[in-house]
């Protein structure tokens, strides 16, 4: 094994760069020292206990990688490593015996990490690094900033975070040069008034702490632009020399005791970020907050707020503003809101509105409004112009209904209106064709609208807790697959219900069933005689109606249509006979002696009453199931080839027709072309003479 390691290494010795990481090493061959010309190694995310002696002979080494193993110390050696700039020494177990002083000889280091390794002091030898910028020494068990720490003047990043800090010595003035302090996570009560000497502060992190106040020194950080005091639960207020912090761009000060934001805040022009959620002291807002025009997140959660400024309108730059769990009514958010067109997000939740206010209805950037637990009773039409929204919660109100207009928030992704008093959904909700979740659990439900199967990207339905008997229970238990198949089996049933009722309505609906009748005609074959008549039985549907609620004219005109194409098609018998025998509509008459009503059933028979030299004629009886006829139809039809009129008897012997001109009445057909009395007068003996008892043909 050794001389496999031995030759592994001669391989890499000519190497500047040398990655042995998640390799699962248990040990470090000392063969190790034949990379003469290594600057940087990585032997992280193994299983190493120890480093060799041999790591010391690496001189050209700037770059050591040795974190997540499980090394309980370093080696004397380590110190001989004098062209070190880099030491990554993380998630170890250094905490086993003190660091080696020999870290101190390290003096071209600029960064280390000694972060998660329970470390609970350094060896004053680490003062020594003078040209390190960057330390980290996070979640470790120190009790003081190491006084050692402090003497390294040009020091920029210090990570203390995650120890067990109480005490911050005034030797941490002397780091003047400091920019980034964290300090999250310790048990520090009081800060030193030398922090006023930190004035390169740029980010400072104090969250979970034991804080009471910042010093009037803490006035001294001009430069800071991140502060973070959260969860210091003592904290009563901030110093008035903060309003010298003119370039902070984000503080966040949750659950303190927090009672006033201090005079002169409005300084703090560039501040983007302002978090003062769980401060129930906080009960007011000043009208200086207006001036704060760079800010883009607003928290002000769970404050007491019984008010708001009206000046909070002016932050046009707003993205998100969070109000939940105040006391704000409907009549308490700002007029003027309507002009916060940067907002996407706005938190109203556990509040006193009863309404969704007008101003908030026409901030259309909108991307999430809550507006749960709330009193609303009713949800305004005009919700329809946040048409940007994807979350939408309305849960835990008194909504009896849902308007329409819902449906035309078309991005919408998740609708949320469980514990309500909802009855039903409207059918607009199948609009809402991106959604991916819909909660309508805890209302007074019973039907569910088929249009919901129309909701392909829905991937999360709750209908819990609800009356539905529509689907039924056998239908809801199995989930939502089965709920939208039932649905979508309910909307077709329904859509052909409504297409039989409005089928003249469909596009292209004249021409299909020209193709179906056509279709019929052809295969029924040719006539036997001429004076053979074509029934079709036909229903007056809603679209067929006039203003007198009767079936219009124009639709007595479609339906002679297909009869009488029908006709054509049936005498020719096939369709490559059209190209022979053309036929074209010379005009039509039409007579009418009493209305057909709305689903009235009745009968066109459609058949030749006479020929001329040129013309042949085409009469349709619209007759009632009871035998009247209620309407005459006469046309007059011309065959053709080409441009030549083919005379009417040339054309019916040519198709093998036996023509039997006496059982024609020529004249009578072109009588009643020519002359509506004469067409009336006929339509009234036919009613007075006629009982038609023909069936469907």
């Amino acid at each position: 094994m050794g001389n496999t390691a031995d030759k592994q290494f001669s391989k890499l010795k000519s190497q500047q760069a040398v990655d042995l990481s998640k390799q699962q090493l248990k040990e470090l061959n000392p063969a190790i020292e034949r990379l003469e010309r290594v600057e940087k190694l990585d032997v992280s995310n193994n299983e190493l206990s120890s480093l060799p002696l041999e790591i010391g002979v690496l001189r050209t080494l700037k770059v050591l990688d040795i974190s997540h193993n499980n090394l309980n110390a370093l080696p004397q050696e380590i110190g001989n490593l004098v062209a070190l700039t880099h030491l990554h020494a993380s998630h170890n177990r250094l905490f086993y015996s003190p660091l080696t002083k020999a870290i101190g000889r390290l003096v071209m280091l600029t960064r280390i990490d000694l972060g998660f390794n329970q470390l609970e002091d350094l060896p004053d030898e680490f003062g020594h690094l003078r040209n390190l910028k960057y330390i980290d020494l996070s979640n470790n068990d120190l009790k003081i900033i190491p006084v050692c720490v402090c003497k390294i003047a040009g020091l920029e990043y210090l990570n203390l975070e995650q120890n067990k800090i109480k005490l911050v010595p005034p030797e941490i003035g002397q780091l003047t040069s400091l920019k980034e302090w964290l300090l999250n996570n310790n048990n520090i009560n009081k800060l030193p008034a030398e922090v006023g000497s930190l004035s390169k502060l740029v980010k400072v992190t104090l969250a979970f702490n034991n804080l009471r106040e910042l010093p009037k020194a803490a006035g001294e950080w001009v430069d800071i632009e991140e502060l973070d005091l959260r969860e210091n639960n003592n904290m009563v207020e901030l110093p008035a020399t903060s309003q010298l912090w003119k370039k902070l761009r984000k503080l966040l000060m949750r659950n303190t005791k927090l009672e006033k934001l201090p005079a002169g805040f409005s300084a703090w022009t560039r501040l983007n970020e302002l978090e003062l959620k769980d401060n129930p002291q906080l009960q007011e807002i000043p009208e200086d907050i207006g001036q704060l025009n760079s800010l883009t997140r607003l928290d002000l959660s769970s404050c007491c707020l019984t008010t708001l400024p009206d000046s909070v309108a002016q932050l046009t730059q707003l993205q998100l503003l969070d109000l939940r769990q105040n006391q704000l009514t409907t009549y308490c958010i700002p007029q003027g809101m309507r002009n916060m067109q940067s907002m996407k997000k706005l938190y109203l939740q556990e509040n006193r509105i009863e309404i969704v206010p007008d101003d908030v209805l026409e901030i259309k950037s909108l991307v999430e409004l809550d507006m749960s637990s709330n009193t609303m009773y009713s949800l305004a039409d005009d919700i329809r112009k946040l048409t940007m929204l994807t979350k939408l919660s309305l849960s835990f109100n008194a909504l009896e209904s849902l308007p329409a207009s819902i449906g035309m928030l078309t991005n919408l992704q998740t609708l949320e209106v469980r514990n309500n008093q909802l009855s039903a959904l409207p059918d607009e909700i199948g609009d809402l064709r991106s959604l991916i979740k819909l909660d309508v659990s805890n209302n007074k439900i019973s039907k569910l609208p088929t249009s919901m199967c129309q909701l392909s990207a829905l991937q999360t339905l709750d209908t819990s807790h609800n009356q539905l008997v529509e689907p039924p229970a056998d239908i809801i238990k199995d989930g939502l697959a089965v709920i939208l198949q039932y649905l979508r089996t309910k909307h077709v049933v329904v859509a052909l219900a409504l297409g039989a009722v409005f089928l003249h309505s469909f596009p292209m609906g004249y021409h299909a069933r020209m193709v179906f009748y056509a279709l019929q005609g052809f295969r029924r074959g040719r006539f036997s005689r001429l004076d053979e008549p074509v029934s079709q039985e036909q229903r007056v549907l809603i679209d067929d109606l006039d203003i007198n609620i009767h079936m219009n004219n124009a639709r007595y005109n479609q339906y002679a249509d297909y009869g009488r194409y029908t006709w054509c098609c049936r005498v020719l018998g096939k369709f490559s006979l059209f190209k022979t025998y053309r036929i074209a509509n010379g005009g039509v008459a039409m007579s009418f002696l009493a209305e057909f009503k709305p689903f009235d059933r009745f009968l066109v028979q459609t058949r030749l009453v006479g020929f001329d030299a040129k013309w042949f004629f085409i009469s349709h009886e619209f007759t009632a199931p009871n035998g009247k006829v209620h309407a005459l139809g006469i046309c007059k039809m011309v065959f053709k080839n080409g441009r030549k009129t083919i005379p009417p008897q040339e054309a019916f012997e040519a198709l093998g027709y036996k023509v039997e001109a006496d059982r024609f009445n020529a004249e009578a057909g072109a009588k009643w072309m020519s002359s509506a009395e004469a067409l009336q007068a006929h339509l009234v003996a036919l009613a007075g003479l006629r009982d038609p008892s023909a069936k469907a043909s």
